[in-house]
């Protein structure tokens, strides 16, 4: 308690699909080729990871970060392109 750990990236080996939070802090989140906001926070709850998605001048957006829900995901370009079911996507307006 009390200590920090670090790690160096560069010798790490991460398995595909797996990213440290710090790569998904600040990526572009796009649906249909448009940039719907950034992700500001990742939330651990007890099923899944949840995005929150900062929006300009909206709400901010709880996304939930399954892989049934990401088409795919750039760490490089900082983009993850989203791929919601049609309820999620109404409750963006």
């Amino acid at each position: 308690v009390g200590y920090k750990i670090l790690v160096d990236k560069k010798d790490e080996n991460l398995g595909k699909d797996v990213y440290h939070y710090a790569d998904i802090y600040n990526c572009k989140a796009i649906y249909e080729n448009s940039v719907i906001g950034e992700v500001v926070d990742i939330i651990n709850s007890s099923s899944h990871l949840t995005l929150r998605i900062k929006r300009e001048n909206k709400k901010d957006i709880l996304y939930p970060f399954i892989e049934r829900f990401i088409s795919s995901i750039d760490i490089e370009k900082k983009e993850i392109v989203l791929n919601p079911i049609k309820g999620m996507i109404d409750l963006w307006k």
